[in-house]
């Protein structure tokens, strides 16, 4: 176990270098297994028929919450084939009886686990930068929290697919299980 400083300052680095890192040992923050669950739960939300998905369907996030396929349909130049449900979780709290119920627990617990890591990362990569450990959470940055899951339906013609369009995440950190 290395000594805090030197964990700040590999952290730090490893976001300057390269633009991400693999975050290991983290079962104090996310229990062992929590990412696969929480995944496991959104999957069967997407395979129930087209009528009870419907029901959910809209690109707006009303109530803080969204479901959608081609999520960049409008802004792309290619379309994204995946079925994405979004939820904003601040600054403002969502509606949680928005969220479908079949993933709805799972994805508040997730939240609350990814806040933890997130403020963890956080602190490490103010200490790294010279600065308080509170310092990028007291500059907002844990406030604007979104939870996208895409799903990624078997494409009928795969062989017409080119993989992922190039994108940008727009948040500070972003959290990838």
């Amino acid at each position: 176990s290395l000594p805090a400083h030197l964990v700040a300052a590999a952290t730090a680095a490893a976001a300057r270098d390269w633009g991400f890192f693999h975050l290991v040992n983290h079962e104090a923050l996310v229990p062992s297994g929590h990412p696969a669950r929480a995944l496991a739960a959104v999957r069967p939300f997407n395979e129930l028929p087209a009528p009870e998905r419907s029901a959910h369907y809209g690109r707006a996030m009303g109530g803080g919450v969204s479901y959608s396929s081609h999520v960049d349909l409008y802004r792309s130049a290619a379309a994204s084939w995946r079925d994405t449900i979004q939820v904003g979780f601040g600054p403002t709290r969502p509606d949680t009886e928005r969220i479908p119920p079949v993933c709805r627990s799972e994805i508040v617990e997730w939240e609350a686990h990814t806040t933890a890591v997130a403020r963890a990362v956080m602190a490490l990569l103010s200490e790294g930068l010279g600065l308080s450990e509170a310092a990028l959470e007291e500059a907002s940055c844990l406030e604007g929290k979104v939870m996208v899951c895409h799903y990624y339906p078997v494409c009928p013609e795969p062989e017409r697919t080119m993989g992922l369009v190039p994108h940008t995440d727009p948040g500070v950190l972003t959290v990838l299980a």
